[in-house]
């Protein structure tokens, strides 16, 4: 039973109708003609993150006001966050490291303190 359902797989003229194959094989490239370079999205360049910008064209850095304080977040950050991290600090000598703050489960950098358009202008030139 179960070989049966794997050659049936195996075999898509079994799975889909001749006119909906050759639909598909119109739209879709055949696995044997994709490369691992293609399967990625992102560029990461040099760097090992990448931040991708809004629908509407901006970087996503926010202001935040929590507990009568200003947070900056910065979102989005696809890669290695603690390098992202890092980078900004050596960027950004004025502010203590200690103000800086990684959350890995949202991908997000919290930064203490009102560094929006500062943070804004780093990234501008760089993504």
């Amino acid at each position: 039973m179960l070989k049966s359902i794997v050659q049936q797989t195996r075999n898509q003229s079994t799975l889909f109708s001749p006119r909906t194959n050759a639909r598909l094989n119109a739209v879709f490239p055949s696995l044997s003609s994709v490369s691992t370079k293609d399967l990625f999205t992102k560029p990461f360049t040099n760097s090992q993150y990448y931040i991708s910008r809004t629908s509407k064209g901006n970087l996503p850095v926010y202001r935040r006001l929590k507990s009568q304080a200003y947070v900056t977040e910065v979102k989005r950050v696809q890669g290695d966050l603690v390098l992202f991290r890092n980078e900004l600090q050596e960027l950004m000598p004025e502010v203590p490291k200690t103000k800086f703050e990684c959350v890995l489960q949202s991908k997000t950098l919290r930064i203490k303190g009102d560094h929006s358009e500062r943070v804004r202008e780093l990234l501008s030139k760089k993504f």
